[in-house]
């Protein structure tokens, strides 16, 4: 049985693209409001996980 798309684990490149682009969003709205308490590497190293886990699955 193939897993449901909606909630299955695989993305599309453009669910993937909207996602990279939220989270960034997001983040530099975090980092607007906590300044510098938000951690330089930490868009970096959730996008590497992102594609680790798409990899790995």
């Amino acid at each position: 049985m193939k897993p449901n798309n909606e909630l299955g684990t695989e993305l599309s490149a453009e669910a993937l693209a909207w996602t990279m682009l939220s989270l960034e969003n997001g983040m530099g709205i975090f980092h607007f409001i906590a300044g510098d308490k938000v951690p330089a590497f930490l868009y970096e190293k959730t996008l590497k996980n992102i594609f680790d886990s798409e990899n790995n699955s």
